[in-house]
């Protein structure tokens, strides 16, 4: 019997969408716990084109597999979109593979849905090896038409360079009125334009590397949530219309209702133009909109939520997607996917 999205309000879990039961075999790959795809500090995208979410992480001394994984909303089901690539064994800490794939690494916040290229992207992260040095300094792209990965243009990797000196922390989001990523390493606002290949550095700020960010593109603005006031987090917003001078600007003490999304390690964040807000999800089964325009947030509560966050954080696994009116979260490589819609149809 065909499973469909339902219309009510709520959460729906998702039968069999455990992300565990589509690893690679470990006898035949020999990479480490496929389960820290998700575990390790990583996170996904939105491919809004055809409604799924693709998941992508590992890294350090967690998993060493670079394969994406994808929850599809429109058959319901968990897959795994290709295999492994047998990473570099020579002892040293490659952003590479030998096959010219990105080694595997804890993606964070860091990647992003180009909806005018049809590509997912993603930047740095803390690389599949052993505990020295692990950090890269890259960006990539995969053409999801082909799953085929290209590198990126990244013009620096010390401070004062135009492109993100951090390999962790980072965050990203696509920005449709610009066509461009903008992007945080816990040093500063960046953006990247994937068609001309060129990375900016747009203004400088310390901030808590705890953070998750999403574009409001009615506001033009770039939001972003988590780790505490006290570390340079908590919520911290810049504006990103062309021309603005792009600085990131403390709104603590202007926001009221909150702060379960200040104080949150790594939350999910995503936009939703039909309430015109960016709703949050820490654990449980609540969700914070928040209406940058009135600089505050309201509670919703739903029975039958996925239960306390991953303990290390969701990043980008909290998605919507518009076509279908729903929110997608995965929350744990052992657990199955759930979907929240606001609005009942």
């Amino acid at each position: 019997m065909r499973i469909s999205i339902p219309t009510a309000s709520g959460w729906h879990e998702i039968p069999n969408t455990q992300l565990k039961t589509q690893c690679p075999h470990v006898n035949e790959y020999h990479l480490g716990n496929c389960e820290n795809v998700i575990a390790a500090w990583s996170g996904a995208i939105a491919d809004t084109k055809r409604n799924r979410m693709i998941i992508w992480g590992g890294g350090h001394v967690d998993y060493s597999g670079n394969e994406l994984y994808a929850l599809d909303l429109n058959s319901l089901k968990m897959t795994r979109l290709n295999d492994p690539s047998l990473p570099d064994s020579s002892g040293n800490c490659l952003p590479a593979n030998p096959d010219g794939t990105p080694a595997s690494r804890h993606t964070y916040n860091g990647m992003a849905y180009l909806t005018n290229v049809d590509k997912m992207f993603a930047f740095n992260g803390s690389l599949a090896c052993g505990s020295g040095a692990n950090t890269s300094f890259d960006a990539w792209t995969n053409d999801l038409a082909t799953l085929q990965w290209a590198r990126e243009s990244y013009t620096g990797t010390s401070p004062g360079t135009e492109s993100p000196s951090w390999a962790f922390g980072n965050t990203a989001d696509y920005d449709p009125n610009t066509n461009l990523v903008f992007a945080t390493d816990p040093g500063g606002l960046y953006s990247y334009d994937s068609a001309r290949h060129v990375w900016a550095r747009l203004s400088k700020r310390t901030m808590d590397y705890h953070m998750s960010a999403v574009v409001d593109p009615v506001r033009r603005l770039y939001i972003l949530f988590g780790g505490t006031s006290a570390a340079g987090g908590g919520i911290l917003v810049a504006n990103i219309e062309k021309g603005s001078k792009y600085q990131i600007t403390d709104w603590n003490s202007v926001v009221h209702g909150c702060e379960e999304l200040q104080n949150a390690i790594y939350p999910g964040l995503a936009y939703n133009p039909v309430r015109k807000s960016v709703v949050g999800w820490t654990g449980g089964d609540a969700v914070y909109l928040f209406n940058p325009s009135t600089r505050s947030c309201s509670k919703l509560t739903y029975p039958g939520g996925p239960g306390p966050a991953q303990k290390n954080g969701t990043f980008g696994r909290f998605r919507y997607f518009p076509s279908l009116g729903v929110f997608a979260l995965v929350n744990s490589a052992t657990q199955n996917a759930f979907l929240l819609r606001l609005d009942a149809r």
